[in-house]
């Protein structure tokens, strides 16, 4: 449900460790999926949606 291109700028967001930036992308995330996070970071959420893209990317290989 998501691009390369948006696992890119989670990535980048993840890296300039900015929090509002991170939270802002968080919610964006939540939304786009259908999804929301439980008790976990916001960080933590982005950091799990890039793991899994790039385990659900490796698989259609």
């Amino acid at each position: 449900m998501i691009s390369l291109e948006q696992v890119d700028i989670i990535r980048r967001a993840i890296d300039s460790e900015q929090p509002e930036r991170i939270n802002r992308l968080s919610q964006k995330v939540q939304q786009l999926l259908g999804v929301s996070r439980r008790e976990s970071g916001d960080e933590f959420f982005l950091r799990r949606i890039v793991r899994d893209y790039q385990y659900y990317a490796l698989e259609e290989i």
